[in-house]
């Protein structure tokens, strides 16, 4: 069941600026399942945040998918858009891949279609219809590795807002999803010159400032208004050695950082192709080291 839950591809909608090239929608929907002879198998509800990355051809959807017993669960997508506006797709975790071709103004696409397939050997066909930029229809039909059609999943969604998005995400997340803070195992707590530490500051959940800290650099502080962006820019910049093991980045906070905020900074690394990315609980201030919360 999982293999048919991540696959959440969606067009414009709602649209939140983040830069001239990029832009967050944000949507809330139900799919309906049903069995190969039409028999309904119940539903699910979808909340989905999707990001347009133009300037790197890229397509980032995390989904929030909420199971019948109340239990939440988060996939995240990621797609490559090629300039013939055909697609490569691949999940978080690899275990589904494949490709698909776009139709319409690009970035503005009206519908598109796509076949992928999982580790499993399980195939999705996926249609979506987009004419109506702030409803999406979609039928997905998930088959065996044999051809046998397994059901068929019909999807609707509709744009909400940044701020009832960020409601419905905190809520769903209250209690489903902690921080642990406890330091892994891999990661060696001391500051080294080879590290690469971002220390987040917040008083009440949101970002208050980011501190960001680099090899042979002072530590330079990004305000709340552009952390993220500015950080993207930070992380974009750190040299990756053509070969060997990529540098690893700590990402330093305490308890009042929300989850959501934790893993848009985990997200952005990785989406930068940095996937050692480590949690550590903020250490004291040390001279020359990041800036205590003001």
């Amino acid at each position: 069941m999982r293999t048919a839950f991540v696959l959440f591809f969606t067009a414009a909608a709602c649209a939140s600026a983040l830069g001239a090239n990029q832009e967050k929608m944000y949507f809330l929907g139900e799919v309906k399942l049903g069995a190969a002879d039409g028999k309904p198998m119940g539903s699910r509800v979808i909340l989905l945040e999707k990001i347009h990355d133009r300037d790197h051809s890229k397509i980032v959807e995390r989904a929030l998918v909420v199971e019948p017993d109340g239990k939440v669960e988060q996939h995240t997508m990621n797609l490559t858009v090629k300039d013939d506006n055909t697609f490569t797709l691949v999940d978080d975790t690899k275990d589904i891949q494949g490709s698909g071709q776009l139709f319409g103004p690009a970035w503005k696409w009206t519908y598109f279609k796509g076949t992928f397939k999982s580790k499993s050997g399980v195939q999705i066909d996926d249609e979506n219809f987009m004419a109506d930029d702030s409803v999406i229809v979609a039928r997905k039909k998930i088959s065996a590795p044999d051809g046998k059609v397994l059901m068929f999943m019909d999807m609707s969604l509709k744009s909400v807002t940044p701020k009832t998005y960020d409601i419905l995400r905190a809520t769903l997340l209250k209690d489903t999803t902690k921080i642990d803070l406890k330091l892994p195992a891999k990661i060696d707590s001391d500051d080294k010159d080879d590290d690469y530490r971002i220390a987040v500051y917040s008083q009440s959940g949101r970002i208050d400032f980011i501190t960001f800290k680099a090899k042979h650099l002072e530590p330079e502080e990004l305000p709340a208004k552009d952390a993220l962006k500015s950080l993207r820019a930070k992380v974009k910049s750190i040299p990756k050695p053509a070969k060997g093991k990529l540098p690893l980045i700590k990402i330093e906070c305490d308890k009042n950082v929300k989850y959501s905020e934790l893993m848009e900074l985990m997200n952005i690394c990785r989406e930068e192709g940095f996937t050692d990315v480590g949690i550590v609980p903020r250490s004291p201030a040390k001279k020359g080291g990041t800036t205590q919360n003001k």
